[in-house]
């Protein structure tokens, strides 16, 4: 039997959210971090944090500002008796950042509605393989 990921609960980390002098360019960074498992703590509950950095630059230089949003989920496995621990982790960073991308949109695009100054932040539906493919091939 494959094991099951449940997700038990979400936690926001950091929100940074200001503006700066200088900027070069746009860019976004994504980082994501999974706590180890192993054989002795399988049957614990599991840690997946992802740190979303963006920087957004005006076109007409009225704002540069730099967003932070740092976010942790936990989660456990059921019938994970027979389970791969590499199948275990993939499952853990892949399902795990799919679930929680949701809850980054949101609070971005709330968070960037509340200033009238700049431009709204709607981040679109990302492929979570690819992203992560992506990262990867970035390290």
């Amino acid at each position: 039997m494959q094991s099951v990921m449940r997700f038990e609960s979400f936690r926001i980390l950091e929100i940074e959210y200001k503006f700066v002098e200088e900027m070069e360019k746009d860019n976004l960074t994504f980082e994501v971090k999974t706590s180890n498992i192993e054989i002795d703590n399988i049957n614990e509950s599991h840690d997946l944090l992802i740190k979303l950095e963006m920087k957004d630059k005006n076109k007409d230089k009225s704002y540069n500002r730099k967003i932070v949003v740092a976010v942790q989920g936990k989660f456990s496995f059921e019938n994970n008796e027979n389970s791969d621990i590499k199948e275990m982790e993939n499952l853990l960073r892949i399902n795990g950042t799919a679930i929680l991308m949701p809850y980054i949109r949101t609070l971005l695009s709330n968070l960037t509605a509340f200033d009238n100054s700049t431009d709204h932040i709607l981040l679109p539906t990302i492929n979570v393989n690819s992203l992560l493919e992506d990262s990867k091939k970035e390290d």
